[in-house]
């Protein structure tokens, strides 16, 4: 007996309770989706220092006006100013970026784990047992997708594997969930924290 033959009987149970086929797959990623967004988003506002980052985040936005302004203007009196500080912001920043990174410390090795798991049961177990190339597809979109990175067109249906559904819903799930939670995603990284 290999190592990986202790998950056989996991994926056994999955197949028995219906999760290996749609729409009971498009549920089941769906509501995992939801459910990994809120963790996630719980812990990182749990464990980052909001009040910190708030402080942060304003001060580099403060900077980064006043630098757009002087390279505008051609304010050598202001770009002196903006130059000084630049090293400070740099620290600033980095410290956010540590601040960001902290949470992943909770999350990282189950979430990859997880989709490990559930990546070899919707690739690898289920069209091994129910035969064929069909069984990987976890959701069919009622159109094609022009892109075929998540999955695959066929007879205008856009049939998503696992992983395409999971990343599609869960950005959609993630940025709605840290909008409530007061950690929005801007262009560039976290761009306002309440």
């Amino acid at each position: 007996m290999v190592w990986w033959d202790l998950i056989i009987p996991f994926y056994e149970g999955l197949y028995a309770l219906g999760i290996g086929q749609r729409p009971v797959s498009t549920l089941f990623v769906l509501s995992l989706s939801l459910l990994l967004s809120i963790l996630i988003s719980v812990v990182s506002r749990v464990v980052m220092d909001m009040d910190k980052l708030n402080r942060y985040q304003k001060e580099i936005s403060t900077w980064n006006k006043a630098k757009a302004e002087a390279q505008k203007t051609a304010n050598k009196r202001l770009y002196r100013k903006v130059k000084r500080k630049e090293k400070y912001i740099q620290k600033i920043q980095s410290k956010v970026m540590t601040e960001r990174f902290k949470p992943m410390i909770f999350y990282m090795a189950p979430f990859f784990a997880l989709f490990w798991i559930l990546n070899g049961f919707y690739n690898g177990y289920l069209p091994t047992v129910m035969g064929g190339e069909i069984a990987r597809f976890v959701v069919v979109l009622p159109f094609s997708f022009p892109i075929e990175f998540f999955g695959v067109n066929i007879d205008n249906l856009h049939h998503m594997y696992f992983w395409g559904w999971y990343a599609m819903t869960s950005f959609a799930f993630g940025t709605i969930v840290q909008k409530v939670l007061g950690l929005q995603m801007g262009m560039g990284g976290m761009s306002g924290f309440r």
